[in-house]
């Protein structure tokens, strides 16, 4: 089954509670320069999601001044994300899981696109074992 390629508005972690859930009780994990924030959501607040697998996307205002520069990058991470992102939402659909991730960028440049794909696709891999695997944790995780 081709699953839509499509990032949908119900897909974008929006929900401040959730935001600060997934900083408090979150795991995260690096691959430079992106830092990863997941959190898998049971019980009653599965009831706040909208979709099976939200994720938000941020850029720090320190390093970046300009908005254009932030906003750049966001679109980037976006893209790629969007492009990438079907091996994880199979898996997720699949198991019935809930997942909210953060994708935080923590580089002190602009990256281009390939470096960019590259790393998220190294994230969804990681992402993957992690979550719907057997829960053993890799290396480098917090």
């Amino acid at each position: 089954m081709q699953l839509s390629q499509r990032f949908r508005k119900n897909e974008r972690l929006c929900s401040r509670y959730l935001i600060e859930k997934l900083f408090k009780e979150g795991s995260s994990f690096l691959v430079f320069p992106i830092r990863v924030t997941y959190f898998q959501i049971e019980g009653r607040e599965i009831a706040r999601l909208k979709s099976p697998l939200q994720v938000m996307f941020s850029v720090s205002k320190k390093r970046f001044k300009k908005s254009v520069q932030r906003n750049r990058i966001k679109r980037l991470m976006r893209e790629c994300w969007r492009i990438n992102k079907s091996p994880l939402t199979e898996k997720i659909n699949k198991h019935e899981k809930h997942i909210i991730i953060s994708l935080v960028f923590i580089g002190e440049s602009i990256p281009d696109f390939a470096l960019l794909n590259t790393k998220i696709i190294s994230i969804i891999k990681r992402l993957n074992h992690l979550i719907i695997g057997n829960n053993t944790h890799l290396p480098n995780e917090k």
